[in-house]
C-alpha cells in the first residue's frame, strides 16, 4: 500500500512460512494521505485475484472546508 506521496505504507510478501499468500493489515491515520494505492502482482506474474476490504466510518467533508466571504 503507498500513500499519495508513493511511500510504502504497508506491505506483506507471505503470510507465513507455509502460507505464500499476501495479507496486509494496517490502520491509516487520520488524514495523513488523501489517496492510498494497493498494488499487487503475482509472483511469477501468472492471472491473479485478490480482495480488498476497507473498514471505517464515513468522510466528513463538510467540517474540513472552509469557506472565505469576498470582499469589494
Amino acid at each position: 500500500m503507498l500513500d499519495n506521496n508513493w511511500h510504502t505504507v504497508a506491505k506483506n510478501d507471505d503470510a507465513s512460512a507455509s502460507d505464500t499468500s499476501s495479507h496486509v493489515k494496517v490502520k491509516l491515520p487520520a488524514n495523513a494521505s488523501a489517496t492510498h494505492y494497493i498494488v499487487v502482482r503475482d509472483y511469477w506474474q501468472s492471472p491473479m485475484t485478490f480482495t480488498v476490504e476497507l473498514k471505517g466510518g464515513s468522510a466528513d467533508f463538510v467540517s474540513g472546508c472552509a469557506t472565505e466571504k469576498a470582499t469589494a
